[in-house]
């Protein structure tokens, strides 16, 4: 995204000039961001579950879908997958939590802790089994979406027209030692206007939270509005 900041105190000609640079500017840095983005997405799309979940599943997203998939009624806890947690193989009665069923994962002796009352328990290797297979599951359904986006085509924003408003201030500085400005034959108005304001003008974006100038006699509110159209 491009900050845009135009000058705080300037003539109107450097002002528009500004603002015509930095609409320029953000239109281009629109369109290298979509084909960065476009570049990485089609890269993404190509890639096996395991290296997506890699490099795309952040452990947030994994602890978020493990509260979605597996919730908790422990207010210290967000889920119900943890070191320790009660656990009840499907062989004999139905499995709880059932992992087989909502993630295809099935734990093996090697991945709880069996008490001697028989009650089964996750270890770390559980834990460790279910938070790796929460991970393909949600790379899985990111890569199915991808290649879809990348089989369909990604659309993009072309910027071909548009214009641009800013509003500002017209100041018109008095200034004892600023020579007066000369006078232009045949334009009445602008005769007047340059006979009676001699000085300077300053035009700044409208913010009301600016402190005003001291010297400053006249203080106009406009607006500018910049029509363009790109060429490529």
């Amino acid at each position: 995204m491009v900050d845009i900041s135009l000058p705080e105190e300037s003539g109107f000609a450097e002002f528009v000039s500004q603002l015509i640079a930095d609409t320029f500017s953000a239109v281009v840095a629109s369109q290298v961001q979509q084909e960065l983005q476009l570049a990485t997405l089609l890269e993404a799309a190509i890639l096996e579950p395991e290296a997506f979940a890699e490099m795309h599943v952040e452990g947030e997203t994994v602890e978020e879908r493990l509260a979605l998939l597996f919730p908790t009624d422990q207010s210290n806890r967000p889920h119900a997958i943890f070191v320790g947690a009660k656990y009840e193989p499907g062989k004999e009665k139905l499995e709880s939590p059932p992992f087989l069923r909502l993630l295809g994962l099935e734990l093996g002796r090697s991945d709880m802790r069996i008490s001697r009352d028989g009650s089964s328990y996750l270890n770390e290797s559980g834990v460790g089994k279910v938070r790796q297979a929460v991970r393909l599951q949600l790379a899985e359904m990111h890569l199915s979406a991808f290649r879809q986006i990348a089989s369909r085509g990604v659309p993009r924003v072309l910027i071909d027209s548009g214009h641009v408003k800013a509003k500002v201030t017209f100041q018109i500085i008095q200034d004892e030692e600023a020579p007066r400005p000369p006078v232009i034959v045949g334009v009445p108005g602008v005769v007047a206007w340059r006979r009676l304001l001699p000085g300077r003008i300053v035009v700044r974006q409208a913010d009301e939270r600016a402190p005003q100038t001291t010297d400053l006699k006249i203080d106009v509110f406009g607006e500018v509005e910049v029509a363009f159209k790109t060429i490529t």
